[in-house]
């Protein structure tokens, strides 16, 4: 009777002792292959938050300087732009700012006290076994290690495209907003306080 197949992988390969040795290495070459492109995801993610900071925090400098110059002039339709885009890089930058942070991205290789083990090493276990279970161990972990980074990899893109998608947004919405507030502060002025 065969076992239960329910159980994660590669718990549920039956006949593992079946597989060849040529077949575990192109398995366990090919499961590094895509840990490693999780790996490099990462890193043109990390270049992309790079590169927005880059624009961003010089942006927010000359925008701020050019706003707090002229406070004088605060309702004039630029100045009113200005501060709403202030806002808009901020909080872009803002956003951006969690993948600044240190992070953990899984690597491939393992220890060798996580490999070379009683339970993978053996008096019962023929060589040819003892290589496949390895082999097989090694595909899981790895099989785990992409998992997590594509979570990873997921969030941190979302959180570009999500501060990428509020700075386009500002500056089309920015000096509409602005010309309306200045629209209605300039042409209905609030009337004069009674005596």
């Amino acid at each position: 009777m065969e076992e239960n197949c329910d159980l994660h992988w590669p718990e549920n390969v039956l006949y593992w002792d079946k597989i060849s040795e040529k077949t575990a290495e192109l398995v366990l070459k090919q499961t590094e292959l895509v840990l490693i492109q999780t790996i490099e995801t990462a890193k043109s993610i990390q270049d992309k938050a790079d590169k927005l900071t880059a624009l961003l925090i010089p942006s927010i400098s000359a925008t701020t300087i050019y706003v707090l110059s002229g406070l004088d002039k605060l309702m004039d339709i630029f100045h009113i732009t200005a501060m709403l885009f202030v806002i808009v890089l901020i909080v872009s930058q803002g956003i951006i700012f969690f993948n600044l942070r240190a992070y953990s991205i899984r690597i491939p290789g393992s220890h060798p006290e996580t490999l070379i083990n009683n339970h993978f090493i053996n008096r019962e276990d023929t060589e040819k076994e003892q290589y496949i279970q390895l082999a097989l161990q090694l595909c899981k972990e790895n099989k785990l290690r992409t998992e997590k980074n594509n979570k990873l990899n997921a969030r941190r893109s979302g959180r570009n495209q999500s501060a990428l998608k509020i700075l386009a947004l500002g500056l089309i919405l920015s000096p509409v907003i602005g010309f309306i507030l200045h629209y209605i502060f300039s042409h209905h002025s609030l009337p004069a306080p009674c005596r």
